[in-house]
C-alpha cells in the first residue's frame, strides 16, 4: 500500500478568504445552561441538541429550554458525568458515562448497564459508535474506555477486547467509527488507541500504519463520504501529537498541526459537515477547518471564539449556512467556558456575508520553526492593494506570496521553503498606508 505525508503543503502563494464569520455564545452567563463543562455535543434530527456534561449529567436543549438528567433528576439516569451520546435509526439513544456505565434511553425510559456480566465493569467510557444500526436493529454498539479496554454489545451478548488478549496495542480507546456497506451487512470498525489505529472487518483485526507511524495516540476518528472501504470517501483521524490525517484507502495525507516549540497541540475532535468540510478542535489553536483547498485555524486573536482549547465540536447545516458548536476550555484558571457557535454561509446557500475585521494585522506564522511550509494569516480592514513578501536574512526578496487588491476579510497564505536553505526569514505585509514585518525560522 502506498503512503505519503503532506505537512501543510499547498501551492505557494495560495490565498483563502474566510467567509461569513459570525460568532455567538451559549454559556451559563447568558442562558440557563446547567453547566459550562461540555464533554460532547450531539445534534438530533428534530433540531434539538444533546449535551453531555462533566458535572450536570445529560442535557437536552430544545426550543430554548434545558432538560437535565442526572443523579438529582426524577428518573433512572444516575450519571453526573456523561461523555457521549449516539442515536440508532429506530430512535434509541445510548449514553456513555465516566463512572456509571452505559445507559439506554428508549420510549422515555432509561436502562442502565454497569458491567458486561463477565467481570468487566463499565467505567471510564470515553468513545462510542453504532454498527449496523446498533442493538435492537441487528447490529451492535462499540464502547471504548480510558485504560479499561474495548466493549461490544449486540443487545444480548457482550464481547471484550484488551491488550492482554493480544488484540489491542493499548487499553485506552478514545476514538471509534464504523463504516458500513450500503449494499450489504458488511462493516468495518476503526478503533483509535493511545498506541495506534486498529481495524476490524468482522473477522480479523489489523493494526494500520498511519503514514509511516504505527503508534500514534489517536483522539478522534471521523468518516467522510461513506469512508474509504465501501465508497470513495475518507477516514480522518486526529492525534494527541497534532496530526490531522486523511486516508482514502490507498494513501495518507497528513498535516502536522503541532508547533515544534509546543508539541502538545492535540487534535481533540473532528466533525465533517454537509459540504464535506472537515472541522477539528485543537488544543491551544482553537477551531480548525480543512476544505481540501485551505487549512485554517480560528482562535481568540482572529475570531470570536471564547478560548483556544476546543474540547469537542459538532456541525449541522441548513440550506443557507453551517453551524459549528465548540465546547471550549480556557487555560490560566478559566476552566470550561461553555459553547462558542460559529456560523458560516454555505457556498450553495442564498446568503453570504463577509467578516469585517476592524484592524490591519499580520499574525505570527504557524508552525514556527517550520519544514518545509508554514501558514501566514493576516486581516484587512479596508479594500487595498496588498503585497505579502518573504525576504532572507540579507534582506533579499525570495518570494512574493500576494500581489493583488483584497477586500476586508481574513486571509491565509502558505509559504513553501522546500527549495531554500535553512535559516531566518522575514515576511512583510504592505499596503499603501501600512506595513508590518515578522520573523520566522526554516529548519530542514
Amino acid at each position: 500500500m502506498k503512503h505519503f505525508i503532506a505537512t501543510l503543503i499547498f501551492l505557494t502563494g495560495f490565498l483563502s478568504l474566510l467567509p461569513a464569520q459570525r460568532w455567538r455564545e451559549l454559556t451559563q452567563s447568558n442562558s440557563a445552561l446547567p453547566s459550562n463543562a461540555i464533554q460532547s455535543i450531539f445534534f438530533d434530527g428534530d433540531q434539538s441538541v444533546w449535551l453531555c456534561t462533566q458535572d450536570s449529567g445529560l442535557v437536552h436543549y430544545q426550543n430554548g429550554q434545558f432538560i437535565t438528567y442526572n443523579s438529582n433528576s426524577n428518573d433512572n439516569f444516575t450519571a453526573d458525568w456523561a461523555n457521549q451520546i449516539v442515536k440508532s435509526p429506530s430512535g434509541t439513544y445510548w449514553i456513555i458515562s465516566e463512572y456509571d456505565g452505559l445507559f439506554k434511553l428508549k420510549g422515555g425510559q432509561f436502562t442502565q448497564y454497569k458491567d458486561d456480566g463477565n467481570g468487566h465493569n463499565l467505567e471510564y467510557l470515553r468513545s462510542v459508535t453504532l454498527q449496523n444500526g446498533g442493538p435492537g436493529n441487528g447490529g451492535a454498539i462499540w464502547i471504548g474506555t480510558w485504560g479499561h479496554g474495548l466493549f461490544k454489545f449486540n443487545g444480548n451478548y457482550w464481547s471484550y477486547f484488551d491488550q492482554a488478549s493480544g488484540i489491542l496495542p493499548d487499553n485506552s480507546c478514545l476514538a471509534l467509527a464504523c463504516e458500513e456497506d450500503p449494499n450489504s451487512d458488511s462493516s468495518v470498525v476503526w478503533v483509535g488507541t493511545n498506541s495506534g489505529l486498529m481495524k476490524y472487518d468482522g473477522h480479523n483485526w489489523e493494526k494500520v500504519t498511519v503514514g509511516n507511524t504505527d503508534d500514534l495516540w489517536i483522539n478522534a476518528i471521523a468518516i467522510k463520504n461513506g469512508g474509504p472501504t465501501f465508497g470513495n470517501g475518507q477516514l480522518i483521524i486526529g492525534c494527541e501529537t497534532g496530526e490531522l490525517a486523511l486516508f482514502d484507502g490507498n494513501s495518507w495525507n497528513i498535516f502536522n498541526m503541532a508547533d515544534p516549540w509546543n508539541p502538545n497541540n492535540a487534535v481533540n475532535d473532528i466533525s465533517v459537515d454537509a459540504d464535506g468540510i472537515v472541522w477539528f478542535g485543537q488544543e491551544d489553536e482553537g477551531l480548525g477547518m480543512y476544505d481540501e483547498k485551505s487549512l485554517l485555524s480560528f482562535y481568540k486573536d482572529n475570531s470570536g471564539i471564547l478560548a483556544n482549547d476546543v474540547i469537542s465540536l459538532a456541525t449541522r447545516s441548513n440550506n443557507d449556512s453551517t453551524e459549528v458548536w465548540c465546547s471550549v476550555y480556557g487555560k490560566g484558571g478559566e476552566g470550561y467556558i461553555g459553547i462558542s457557535i460559529y456560523t458560516q454561509a454555505r457556498v450553495t446557500g442564498l446568503a453570504r456575508q463577509e467578516n469585517m475585521p476592524g484592524t490591519f494585522s499580520l499574525r505570527q506564522n504557524f508552525p514556527n520553526p517550520f519544514n518545509p511550509s508554514t501558514r501566514i494569516q493576516f486581516t484587512m480592514a479596508g479594500t487595498e492593494h496588498v503585497n505579502l513578501t518573504v525576504f532572507n536574512a540579507l534582506g533579499q526578496k525570495v518570494r512574493t506570496l500576494v500581489n493583488r487588491k483584497l477586500t476586508p476579510g481574513s486571509y491565509t497564505a502558505t509559504f513553501n521553503a522546500g527549495s531554500l536553505p535553512s535559516g531566518i526569514y522575514f515576511y512583510t505585509l504592505q499596503t499603501q498606508h501600512k506595513s508590518q514585518t515578522r520573523k520566522m525560522l526554516f529548519v530542514k
